[in-house]
């Protein structure tokens, strides 16, 4: 699997591929704090992921696949 950082810094676009996506989140970390930088984005090489991350939609408090979604924010 091939991990892809894209960025833009003082107008250039610029990239770096990793091999591992722990490495690549912990390099989107570094970029975050670098204040030339203005866009972060990452693209993954895998044929396995299909679809979106995360929920895709809630309708009537359900998940596509019908069963309930029950995530609250919780405050301390």
């Amino acid at each position: 699997m091939i991990n892809r950082v894209y960025w833009t810094e003082e107008g250039q676009i610029k990239h770096q591929d990793f091999d591992d996506v722990v490495a690549s989140l912990k390099f989107t970390h570094t970029l975050r704090k670098n204040p030339l930088v203005r866009l972060i984005a990452t693209a993954i090489n895998e044929d396995s992921i299909v679809g979106g991350f995360g929920v895709d939609g809630v309708e009537n408090g359900k998940l596509p696949s019908g069963e309930p979604y029950g995530w609250k924010k919780r405050r301390p």
